[in-house]
This record gives C-alpha cells, structure tokens and sequence, in this order.
C-alpha cells in the first residue's frame, strides 16, 4: 500500500510539475503585443509627429473645428505635422517613417497595400531574418471614419 500511495503521489506531482511548466511557458513566450499609438488622441497626448496627404480628407477633419480630429490642430500650430505633396506612398513610408519616424496617417487600404508590398520587397532581400521583413505596425481603431463615394455622369 505504501508503494502504491508513493507512486500516486509522484504521479500527481509530474502532471502538476508539467501543467505548471506549460502555462509558465507560454506565458513567457505570448506576450500580449501593445502599440504605443492606437488612435488620434495618443498622437496629440504624446506630440508624435505624422505625415498626411495634402488635399485629403485627414487634413479637412484637422482643420474643421466640428470633426473630431480637430484636436490634432494643436500639432499643426506646433508644425509637428506633414501634409505632404507627395504620390507615392512608398517613398513616404521610407523617408518619413522608416527614417524620421513620423506616424504615416492615410485611409487603412492603401496603409494595407504599402506596407504588404514593402514587406515582399524586404522579403526578398533578406529571407532568413523574419523581424526585418515588416516594421511597421497598423492602429487596431481607426482615426477617423468616413463614407466614400464617386460622381459619375449620367449619359
């Protein structure tokens, strides 16, 4: 009977030893992921500078005192801010971001598309180095929300 008792015991331990090893594991290696930007208010709490299309709808909500981006203005007085000219997005990813670490704001597809083909070109230059493939990172919530639409004649 002693054996037996010893041998549950010693059992009991193991499966506790390995349920313990296992979660303490995984606790170490899943670490919750955070962004130290997650939408406009942190950008103008922390006086980041960005980079926004001239002419855009970004650049309209900063400067009409009804939309809510309108508490970014402060950064424009500031001339922490960027209404760039420039067309291709690629380059000011590169440039602004990569090099002078702006925040790039701009409608989430075309964030989407930059940074996947940024991330093809990095990935064929260096295959072997996973965390130089993508250094960017995307804001879970959007800054601002908008309807499209297009004008169209009607011949």
């Amino acid at each position: 009977s002693t054996r037996i008792l010893f041998a549950s015991w010693w059992i009991f331990i193991t499966i506790l030893t390995s349920f313990y090893t296992a979660n303490l594991t995984a606790f170490l290696t899943l670490s919750k992921f955070t962004l130290p930007i997650n939408n406009a208010e942190d950008v103008r709490r922390k006086e980041k500078q960005f980079v926004t299309i001239r002419g855009g709808a970004v650049e309209y909500a900063i400067k009409n005192r009804d939309e809510t981006l309108n508490a970014l203005s402060v950064l424009v007085d500031k001339r922490l801010v960027d209404f760039t000219t420039n067309v291709n997005d690629s380059d000011t990813l590169a440039d602004k971001v990569a090099k002078q670490n702006y925040v790039f704001v701009r409608d989430r597809p075309a964030i989407d598309h930059m940074i996947y083909a940024d991330y093809l070109v990095r990935r064929k230059i260096n295959t072997l180095i996973e965390r130089l493939h993508c250094p960017y990172a995307t804001a879970t919530t959007p800054f601002l929300k908008r309807n499209r639409a297009f004008g169209y004649p009607l011949t």
